[in-house]
């Protein structure tokens, strides 16, 4: 896959997202290898967390649901009701993937705490 990757790069000068289609593109005859077989990786991460946000925001009540930061494929929330809004999160964000004729399946793992060493699994 890798090599497939550069090769492509260096054939288009740009490496795209599977998912959204989304391109980085690479100028001034310079492909950088990191970014070739990185991009892919994170933009899929990208793609499954924006598709994610949108189903959510229709469902959570964002009075009593604030999002903190979000971190590639996390989200860091606040919330009155934490049970009730892992269930959203859990409905939104997990996924099954089928891409050039796989199934992928990408579960999600949902913590809450007060601060990041309290965190337990709900």
């Amino acid at each position: 896959w890798q090599k497939e990757q550069i090769a492509m790069a260096k054939q288009n000068w740009y490496v795209a997202s599977a998912l959204s289609g989304r391109r980085e593109y690479f100028h001034l005859g310079h492909v950088d290898n990191n970014k070739v077989l990185n991009y892919p990786v994170q933009s899929f991460a990208g793609d499954l967390i924006n598709t994610a946000l949108v189903k959510l925001d229709k469902l959570v009540d964002w009075d009593h649901t604030k999002i903190l930061l979000q971190v590639h494929d996390s989200l860091v929330l606040e919330t009155d009701d934490p049970q009730g809004t892992a269930k959203l999160l859990k409905d939104c964000m997990e996924q099954t993937v089928s891409l050039g004729g796989f199934s992928m399946h990408f579960p999600v793992e949902i913590k809450q705490g007060t601060n990041w060493g309290q965190m337990e699994k709900l």
